[in-house]
């Protein structure tokens, strides 16, 4: 059983009146909440799976910063650099210097512009992925 305080009304000799006085019961300390292995272990897991949480937003974060400047190339791989003064092209699977001309000039006859393409890139065959310096 727990200790309990219970105020006790305790005369002085005298006569005088009786005032309220703390007497302690034994039996101990009062009930302690014990906590069994099983829960710490589950804390513990639960602020493990919280650190790894914490860990992944932080690089996931970091990630989109260093990509923020980065333009996409999603739309057809013409990539201006205003930066740098020079326009790149990467070249998609199955793409040819004609298809890429009539992209980047369609207003313009695509033998001069492939001609311009052929005279800043060279005359090698275009692989997937190439980056093409644009006229």
């Amino acid at each position: 059983m727990a200790a309990v305080n219970v105020p006790q009304l305790v005369s002085p000799s005298g006569g005088q009146p009786a005032r309220p006085q703390l007497v302690l019961l034994q039996g101990g300390r009062a009930d302690a909440r014990t906590v069994d292995a099983h829960v710490y272990a589950r804390r513990r897991l639960v602020a493990v799976a919280l650190a790894i949480l914490a860990i992944v937003a932080v690089l996931i974060a970091a990630q989109r910063l260093s990509t923020a400047g980065v333009p996409d190339t999603t739309d057809g791989g013409v990539v201006s650099t205003e930066a740098i003064g020079s326009a790149v092209h990467v070249v998609q699977p199955g793409e040819t210097l004609w298809d890429i001309a009539r992209a980047i000039a369609p207003e313009a006859d695509p033998r001069v512009v492939v001609a311009m393409l052929i005279e800043r890139n060279g005359d090698a065959p275009l692989q997937a992925g190439q980056r093409l310096e644009l006229p």
